[in-house]
């Protein structure tokens, strides 16, 4: 009688550690991203498109969307890139674009070097092409703000960068408000001063934004040189590589994959 009482006791200890593992999983797949595959579409300057290498050959850089893919493909993470299209040949589909400024002010975003090359080079002004999309993204990376920073004597006719980011953000999430969003902040070596002060300013104001559904990327560990090319803003492979292994730890933390 008593060791029946035992098995009985085991057997209801059992199903009540079974039914607790079975309500954790399901705990832990419904706060991930969950759906398959992920469609992912990274918007935002040439950070985001990939430089040439020193913008002295033919050679385009392996992108942070390349890197991501590959480490999502390790982790056995199906992923699907969406954008017009991407520089490197065989590299996922992005909607990066050089020369852009998140501002609005379309045609104020031109460098002193190159006032022809760039017209028209607005996120927020092309956000709704950017964003028409053949499927549905459920990750969306935004990235962005360096040029706002850098094109210093016109800055006083972009706007404030923080309320131009929230238009960005804004629009971005009420066409897509059920996608997970990555908030890239600018990037640069530790020695470009001159940018330094406006990059952590405006990255703490992207740190803000973090919630459930908004992940803010801290890329301070890329700020030495050896992860860019020479002008020092554009990151090398080496640094792509980097950007891509924070986002996916990012991801991580959060539950997303």
């Amino acid at each position: 009688m008593v060791k029946r009482k035992r098995v009985i006791l085991i057997s209801i200890l059992l199903l009540i550690v079974s039914l607790t593992l079975i309500g954790l999983l399901q705990f832990k797949k419904s706060s991930s991203l969950i759906d398959s595959p992920l469609y992912i579409l990274s918007i935002g300057d040439s950070v985001t498109e990939g430089a040439m290498d020193n913008f002295s050959d033919n050679h385009w850089l392996k992108n942070y969307n390349y890197f991501l893919a590959k480490k999502l493909d390790e982790a056995k993470v199906k992923s699907v890139f969406l954008g017009h299209g991407s520089n490197e040949p065989g590299a996922p589909n992005n909607e990066g674009h050089g020369g852009y400024c998140i501002s609005p002010a379309k045609d104020e975003c031109v460098f002193q070097n190159a006032p022809i090359m760039f017209k028209e080079n607005s996120l927020l002004f092309h956000l709704d092409e950017f964003l028409k999309q053949p499927k549905t993204p459920n990750l969306i990376i935004l990235q962005g703000g360096i040029n706002d920073i850098n094109v210093g004597f016109n800055s006083n006719k972009l706007g404030n960068l923080n309320d131009n980011f929230d238009e960005y953000l804004k629009r971005t999430r009420n066409r897509y408000p059920d996608a997970k969003i990555i908030l890239l902040p600018p990037v640069s070596s530790d020695d470009r001063m001159n940018l330094r002060e406006k990059i952590t300013s405006f990255s703490n104001y992207l740190l803000s934004k973090e919630s459930e559904s908004i992940a803010f990327v801290d890329c301070s560990a890329m700020e030495s040189e050896q992860y860019f090319i020479k002008d020092k803003i554009h990151p090398n492979e080496k640094g792509y590589n980097l950007l891509a292994e924070l986002i996916s730890k990012k991801m991580t933390e959060k539950g997303w994959i």
